[in-house]
């Protein structure tokens, strides 16, 4: 059964005893999600074990309402969170670190000379890489310090649709969206430069986006029109990015993949006119992936896809997964919340206006007497 304005007793009395254990054993550890409004210029925090949202916060902060909120990325920590601002061309730090029941507040800005879709933060926190949601060749760096651009790497006749860091922080991928191919970069965090490696075609689809796995092995490409195959490729112990095939799937439009913590499973979502399904997928070992569980969901969300936004969240449990809007045309004003178990909807979430991009963390308090 599916249930609305999910602020039950039950669960707020469930989340009071999480926290009050917590605090008996001299830790105190908060699941957090962040979701940007589209067409609201604001956020939403979610807490994942009492399955409640926030009022909007931060409107008329985040930069016009007109250039539309996109991605959104949390620190490792995530104490804090970045949102993009397409129209605005810059991308807004926040402090979260009081957690769900405090203001979050605006830290500051960084600007861009390009539409800013999709980021992605290094795994040392350093950095947060930014690629454009049209036809762009650029890369730009900007220190989480100081929020200032320290570097636009220009990819010459290679597009950036978005970007995809992975876990060693080595690496940087990019979907080239019209030259259907991945582009792999080898990048130096001391001296903050990227430097080509290869390419490789994402056969007949179009690639919006890309997920790499906790090791940092794996990679699932998302693609537009992508013919009822997702790519799949596997970074060998010298940073090579090589071919495992494509994963055969009954439909095609895929938008975000998400790994589980443990990297054994991946989620995925894919919509077009016929539909929104999700899918489950199985981590094998490094670049070999099966078909788990494909559902549909209620009501179709559009058609199209973002270049790069992530609109599937996993919470930091690995329990539920949150959909939001793929696309900003056939939008709906809710999150529909699934079990990873069966993918079927369990909650759905009202949000404030159109939910775009999304993301989970956990938030260590200091400890509490």
């Amino acid at each position: 059964m599916i249930k609305r304005n999910v602020k039950s007793k039950n669960m707020w009395f469930l989340s009071v005893l999480v926290g009050l254990i917590c605090v008996g054993l001299g830790a105190v550890d908060e699941p957090i999600g962040v979701v940007a409004s589209l067409d609201g210029g604001s956020i939403q925090l979610i807490d994942p074990v009492s399955m409640s949202i926030s009022d909007n916060l931060l409107r008329h902060e985040l930069g016009s309402i007109g250039g539309g909120l996109l991605d959104v990325v949390l620190t490792s920590d995530a104490k804090t969170a970045i949102v993009s601002n397409f129209g605005e061309s810059k991308i807004y730090f926040i402090d979260i670190s009081g957690g769900f029941n405090a203001v979050p507040v605006l830290k500051g800005r960084g600007f861009l000379p390009i539409f800013a879709e999709d980021m992605s933060i290094t795994p040392d926190d350093k950095y947060v890489m930014v690629t454009d949601g049209g036809l762009s060749s650029r890369i730009v760096v900007i220190d989480m310090a100081t929020h200032e651009t320290i570097l636009v790497k220009n990819l010459g006749f290679r597009d950036a649709q978005s970007i995809d860091i992975t876990a060693d922080g080595k690496h940087v991928l990019v979907a080239d969206y019209l030259a259907g191919r991945i582009h792999s970069y080898d990048f130096d965090s001391e001296n903050v430069t990227l430097t080509y490696r290869q390419s490789r075609s994402t056969y007949q689809g179009l690639p919006v986006n890309t997920a790499s796995s906790p090791d940092g092995r794996t990679v699932l490409v998302m693609c537009n029109d992508s013919g009822g195959i997702i790519p799949v490729f596997y970074i060998d112990s010298n940073g090579d990015l090589c071919d495992q095939g494509g994963l055969a799937v009954p439909n095609k439009n895929f938008q975000s993949a998400v790994f589980t913590r443990d990297g054994t499973r991946a989620y995925a979502i894919s919509n077009n006119a016929n539909g929104t399904y999700a899918y489950e997928l199985n981590v094998l070992a490094p670049g070999q992936v099966t078909l788990g569980n494909v559902k549909q969901l209620p009501g179709p969300r559009g058609s199209g896809q973002y270049f790069g936004v992530d609109t599937l969240g996993l919470d930091p449990s690995g329990s539920y997964l949150f959909v939001s809007n793929p696309t900003s045309f056939g939008t709906k004003p809710y999150l529909t919340v699934l079990s990873t178990e069966t993918l079927e909807p369990v909650y759905v979430m009202e949000t404030f206006g159109t939910s775009s991009g999304i993301k989970f963390g956990t938030i260590s308090h200091p400890e509490e007497e």
